[in-house]
């Protein structure tokens, strides 16, 4: 089985979509990677955005919760799709969401850094009280 995780943070809002028959939700997550230039010895960044795409309720908790900036940590499997455009046909590779953990809703306001993790307190084993609720679509279904 395959599986596929990344951190990352929603480059726009949410794209809804609701055809009569199954709704669907997309958006981008950009994997940020680092690395240090050979010459300058500078610390440079690669983009690379990740298509995610939901279905059903999961389509549906995107759209109500998941805005442009968010930090997420999402996960799911790789399909292949096709779409017709100007009468030319076009494949994607999205990932399928599986999973979705909001990584920085009180970030920000709790010391976390830049990255939005936040340090974790003796006291509280499980982790800070993120006013965002972690869920796990598709349990509904």
């Amino acid at each position: 089985m395959q599986q596929f995780m990344c951190i990352g943070r929603v480059g726009s809002d949410v794209r809804f979509y609701d055809n009569g028959s199954v709704p669907f939700a997309s958006v981008s997550i950009a994997d940020n990677q680092y690395y240090k230039d050979k010459d300058t010895g500078e610390r440079k960044q690669i983009t690379t955005w990740i298509p995610v795409v939901g279905y059903r309720s999961k389509a549906e908790f995107m759209r109500d919760y998941i805005k442009k900036g968010s930090l997420l940590c999402v996960s799911g499997t790789w399909k292949n799709t096709s779409y017709e455009k100007d009468g030319e046909t076009r494949y994607q590779t999205v990932l399928r969401l599986d999973k979705v953990q909001f990584c920085d809703s009180k970030a920000q306001e709790q010391g976390a850094d830049e990255d939005g993790f936040i340090p974790v307190n003796p006291n509280e084993p499980f982790g800070m009280d993120f006013s965002m609720p972690s869920y796990i679509p598709g349990l509904d279904e």
